[in-house]
């Protein structure tokens, strides 16, 4: 089984590091019992990298790859929530639910926010980040 944690790279530091091992280390001591990330430090050696998304594939046995992806602005118009009929805790490499919902969909908007359930405050919070940049 395969996850995945996508991180935003900048000037060659990874944001938010702490947060990200964090959450591997939960799901590797979920899945594996282990909360160990086996990691060898020239895999995550971003020093050439000044704006990029990083997605770094892991498993019980460590990494087992990283893909480097360019920055893209997007401008957001239209936007829309939906709630799943899932529990999707995890992050994992296998999002075929997630493609199976998206194939259902109207090309009416410019992204999918997925959620189980979305209480009221949510929604105004979700909505005052996208339309005021809060």
């Amino acid at each position: 089984m395969e996850f995945i944690e996508t991180v935003l790279v900048k000037n060659g530091k990874i944001q938010n590091l702490n947060y990200h091992l964090k959450r591997m280390e939960k799901t590797l001591k979920h899945f594996f019992n282990s909360e160990k990330l086996k990691i060898k430090s020239e895999k995550l050696n971003f020093n050439d990298l000044d704006n990029a998304r990083v997605r770094i594939t892991y498993s019980y046995d460590g990494i087992r790859n990283i893909e480097v992806f360019p920055i893209k602005k997007r401008n957001f118009r239209k936007f829309k929530i939906v709630e799943i009929g899932f529990n999707y805790p995890f992050k994992y490499k296998n999002r075929k639910a997630f493609s199976i919902l998206h194939s259902t969909f109207s090309i009416d908007f410019d992204e999918y926010y997925f959620s189980k359930k979305l209480s009221y405050n949510r929604y105004h919070h979700f909505k005052s980040r996208f339309f005021y940049g809060k």
